[in-house]
């Protein structure tokens, strides 16, 4: 159920919901995976008695998600296929991609850019890959995690689109990476918590204080049930090609 200007709509075929997102621009349009996630189903919150359009997905689905110009899904199913729909012409995936991570380990994708996939997951070693969605049949980036890590820990992906970078949060553990994917080959800059990290969220860039150079902030769910902010700053002396990401808790 979701409240809709103090009303409450129900989303779904009566069935448990495993994933639900709205789109990126189109705040009255929901898209759910009820049931056993075989189906992606598009719901408006103007009249959600019934679903507008429904996507069938060869494998249940675990996760999907709306590119930032909204024009695209991202299906990630349970099998660690990628399954990328435009929905405006056609139900069926345009574009599949199976980037052979294992299935007994923790794995996750997410845009970067419309054109461009995040993904992490294990194959002998934990990793983080880029796909350009316009040639797609292999990677244009990997970028290697350490090996030495229980690869049972998840690489969990945050992204800012608007600025074409992003953060690994390395679950259940007590380290964060940021990104900066506007260089060729971007290095990390990495920060350890005081606290083991259970989950993240990223607060949209428009509530983001720009007056201190903020650019970003996460929020951390740490294992002491504590939520720690953390924030992601840029000094306004350096020059923006060659930024100097400060992390300040």
């Amino acid at each position: 159920m979701i409240r809709n200007n103090g009303d409450i709509a129900t989303v779904g075929n009566g069935e448990k919901t495993s994933t639900i997102q709205f789109h990126s621009h189109a705040g009255h349009i929901v898209s759910c995976t009820p049931g056993t996630g075989n189906t992606i189903e598009f719901y408006s919150l103007e009249s959600p008695s019934s679903a507008r359009l429904s996507l069938t997905t060869d494998t249940p689905s675990k996760q999907h998600f709306w590119s930032p110009s909204g024009s695209t899904l991202l299906s990630y199913s349970q099998s660690n296929v990628l399954s990328i729909y435009d929905p405006r012409t056609s139900p069926s995936p345009q574009t599949t991609i199976e980037p052979h991570y294992q299935t007994s380990r923790p794995s996750h994708a997410t845009f970067l850019s419309d054109t461009t996939i995040l993904a992490t997951g294990t194959r002998s070693t934990r990793t983080l890959t880029l796909y350009d969605l316009r040639s797609p049949l292999s990677p244009k980036l990997t970028i290697p995690f350490d090996s030495s890590t229980a690869p049972s820990v998840a690489l969990l992906p945050l992204t800012d689109t608007t600025r074409n970078s992003g953060y690994i949060v390395q679950k259940h553990s007590s380290s964060i990476y940021a990104f900066d994917f506007n260089g060729s080959n971007p290095l990390p800059t990495t920060l350890q918590l005081a606290s083991t990290i259970v989950d993240t969220a990223i607060l949209p860039p428009r509530n983001v204080d720009v007056m201190r150079a903020e650019i970003n902030r996460l929020f951390v769910l740490s294992r002491r049930d504590e939520i720690i902010p953390v924030s992601v700053r840029v000094e306004r002396k350096v020059p923006s090609r060659n930024p100097n990401i400060r992390f300040h808790t």
